[in-house]
């Protein structure tokens, strides 16, 4: 009895979700994979590396390096960092103009506020490149990125 009202709930679930997000499941799978999704799906990695790794630092590394110091280890760990997020942020860039252009959103009002918060970011991480004690500049980048991240959500893609 308990299986059969978990399945009937969780397809009612299910269905109510599908049915808000839009999705039809009816509908057969797509055989092929499509280039913009490729595209979404790189840049959506690219991001979470970005993003994902300011706050492994912020949160975990830190703080074990502010109980156990030892500054070659930080300088290395951030220069394996800083080589992931330039390569993270070239293929953000790279990406989102492919799919800016795809879906025409140059013109679009939010998406030239996230091209600003962008030009912002890396103004940020090329000054946090010169000058690497520069917490400020870390508070600053984290802030942009997380700002980037919350406009791209609403963008019409």
């Amino acid at each position: 009895m308990a299986t059969a009202l978990t399945n009937v709930l969780g397809s009612n679930l299910r269905h109510s979700i599908n049915l808000r997000i839009g999705v039809d499941r009816s509908a057969p799978l797509p055989r092929k994979i499509r280039p913009m999704q490729v595209l979404l799906f790189l840049h959506v990695v690219a991001m979470a590396f970005f993003l994902g790794g300011q706050l492994m630092l912020a949160g975990t590394v830190v703080p074990v390096e502010r109980s156990n110091p030892d500054p070659e280890r930080m300088r290395a760990i951030a220069r394996r960092f800083g080589a992931g997020s330039l390569i993270a942020l070239t293929v953000l860039l790279f990406t989102g103009m492919l799919m800016a252009s795809h879906y025409d959103l140059w013109s679009y009002g939010d998406f030239q506020i996230k091209m600003g918060l962008v030009v912002a970011l890396i103004i940020s991480v090329l000054a946090h490149m010169r000058f690497p004690k520069a917490h400020a500049l870390m508070g600053l980048t984290f802030l942009l990125t997380l700002g980037i991240v919350w406009i791209g959500l609403d963008l019409p893609v």
